[in-house]
């Protein structure tokens, strides 16, 4: 789950990389952190 506010470069994330549903866990979290 992830926000983004509208106006001001903020954003938020909830990542749980252990997830058995989360085969690319560590390639959305370096996307994210790269962005």
């Amino acid at each position: 789950m992830a926000i983004q506010h509208e106006k001001l470069p903020l954003f938020g994330l909830q990542f749980h990389p252990e997830s058995i549903a989360t085969e690319q866990g560590m390639e959305i979290l370096k996307n994210f952190l790269n962005y």
